[in-house]
């Protein structure tokens, strides 16, 4: 094949050239009639595989949700979860309220006008042991009937004005409501804020001066008129709510983090240097809060470990009264320091379960607090991997089932060439045997140990950072009964060993711009002869 290529490449001044020459020649010799019998074995160079592995690939078994690429290149593998808290509008619930009152109108004798002036408070239900200082309603309705059937009777003049005190509407106008007798009123609430007071009870009220003007027609018959006063406050929901809002404690949420890449780790020794666990929270709620740790435990198929070293208390940082509708962050760090970590990574968990709750107000001293409706805390939760350590005695193997047609009549010796050009900080062998049906040795494709190392580590700076590829060029020949062989095989079983740079001795890194590049051919010769 190489000679007719060469000749494809002369230039026709080479072929007259040649024709000039053979002219003045005897060239009978050249005649196919006369030329020998000639017969050869080609031997066949096949390339048979060329693979680049990158970190990208890894990355695929992994999850590319789990990776993280430090701005230096280094990888990262964080695992991570998040939950939150109901939100305040759920946890601080006002009822609807109902409830009615008398007041008596007492007239001095032969006087046929009265004014009376008097507060009282609208009891507001609520669900714990809140004490408020004041509320800002987003939705809600205020209904108020009064009457006096005795007044009616009389055909008295009569005018209500009821002031609520410190309350204010969204233009920051106090609430006024002019009433006659009988006159119904059905408020709707969205905008108002209000004062609200205690009582000696500890009954949240919302304050109401009355103001009240009669006057009769003739001489009162009574002294003393009764008037009924009808109160509905319902469908209520807050916007913002001040005061002390009660020790309560609720289940915050449960969750678990799958660890994909623990769970495909092979057995072995296998070291990470900086593995960490983070917990970050993010507090609107205007109160201390305690995260009460239910739960927190590693799992693997074998068995499962808490995780030791969070705080106690776990106490989360909330925002200011200069902060209103701000999250405020507090985090908590775990590492191979403070907590059991590095035994917990030796498990190769498959997940984290987790089981948080929250306790508010915890030391009780009745500072003012403050929730928006929307208020909340949240939890992320990270299981961080930097891609830091060392692994040796790391050991894989499989068995696969085999076949392969007999070509003896084709094939006497087969070389395969395995070129191996590594930028990880790995080192990899391997062995391969082919087996018959019932799982005999027939070939073992590595006879030499030293062929068995057939990945070689890059090599590293003091920072453990491949600065150039590692070579290595392998190559294993077949004679023909090793083929033979080979081809009644019905299973093969491979066997590889990895470690870090120098047999697992070194803490390595990662980076984003590794890659493995992996070169395989093969020349084999033939049974089939060519005549000419």
């Amino acid at each position: 094949m190489k000679a007719f290529r060469l000749a494809a490449c002369f230039s026709n001044r080479v072929f007259l050239a040649l024709a000039l020459f053979f002219i003045s020649c005897d060239y009978s010799y050249f005649e196919i009639d006369q030329l020998p019998d000639y017969e050869f074995s080609p031997v066949l160079v096949v390339p048979i595989a060329h693979s680049t592995l990158t970190i990208n690939d890894i990355i695929a078994e992994v999850g590319h949700d789990a990776v993280s690429i430090e701005p230096d290149n280094m990888v990262v593998l964080v695992f991570s979860d998040q939950m939150s808290s109901p939100f305040a509008e759920d946890l601080f619930v006002f009822p609807d309220t109902e409830f009615k009152t008398d007041f008596n109108l007492n007239f001095e004798l032969k006087s046929t006008q009265h004014r009376q002036r008097f507060t009282d408070g609208l009891p507001l239900s609520v669900n714990n042991d809140m004490r408020l200082d004041s509320i800002t309603f987003k939705q809600g309705s205020f209904v108020f009937d009064f009457h006096s059937p005795e007044l009616q009777a009389e055909g008295a003049g009569f005018s209500m004005t009821m002031t609520f005190p410190g309350s204010r509407n969204s233009q920051g106008n106090p609430l006024v409501l002019e009433l006659g007798l009988g006159q119904k009123v059905d408020l709707e609430l969205a905008g108002f804020t209000f004062a609200v007071s205690p009582d000696e009870k500890g009954i949240n009220r919302l304050l109401v001066n009355y103001d009240i003007n009669l006057e009769l027609k003739n001489t009162p018959k009574s002294l003393s008129y009764k008037i009924s006063f009808d109160y509905k406050l319902k469908d209520l929901k807050f916007e913002k709510i001040f005061g002390f809002l009660g020790r309560q404690t609720i289940n915050a949420g449960k969750g678990n983090i799958p660890l994909n890449f623990f769970s495909k780790l092979p057995e072995g020794t296998i070291e990470f240097a900086r593995p960490q666990i983070s917990l970050t929270t993010h507090n609107s709620f205007g109160f201390p809060v305690d995260l009460l740790i239910g739960e927190f435990v590693a799992i693997s198929p074998q068995t499962s470990l808490p995780v030791t070293g969070f705080p106690v208390p776990f106490r989360i940082q909330a925002p200011s009264v200069n902060q209103i509708g701000q999250s405020v962050p507090t985090q908590v760090t775990l590492d191979s320091e403070n907590s059991n970590l590095p035994q917990l990574i030796s498990l190769f968990p498959n997940q984290v379960r987790y089981d948080l709750g929250a306790r508010f107000n915890p030391i009780n001293d009745r500072r003012q607090n403050f929730a928006l409706d929307k208020s909340r805390f949240s939890v992320d939760l990270e299981v961080i991997v930097p891609m830091h350590g060392l692994l040796k005695g790391v050991s894989l193997a499989d068995t696969l089932d085999f076949s392969f047609s007999n070509p003896l009549d084709v094939v006497h010796w087969l070389e395969l060439n395995l070129d191996v050009n590594n930028g990880f900080p790995l080192e990899a062998s391997l062995q391969v045997h082919f087996l018959d049906e019932n799982n005999r040795l027939l070939v073992e494709l590595f006879a030499a140990a030293e062929q068995q190392n057939i990945i070689e580590s890059g090599i590293l700076d003091d920072q453990g950072r491949v600065i150039a590829p590692g070579r290595k060029n392998t190559r294993m020949v077949l004679d023909i009964s090793q083929i033979e062989d080979l081809f009644r095989a019905r299973r093969i079983a491979v066997s590889s060993w990895m470690r870090t740079t120098d047999n697992g001795s070194k803490m390595v890194k990662l980076y984003s711009d590794y890659s493995l590049e992996i070169s395989l051919g093969a020349r084999l010769k033939t049974g089939r002869t060519i005549s000419l």
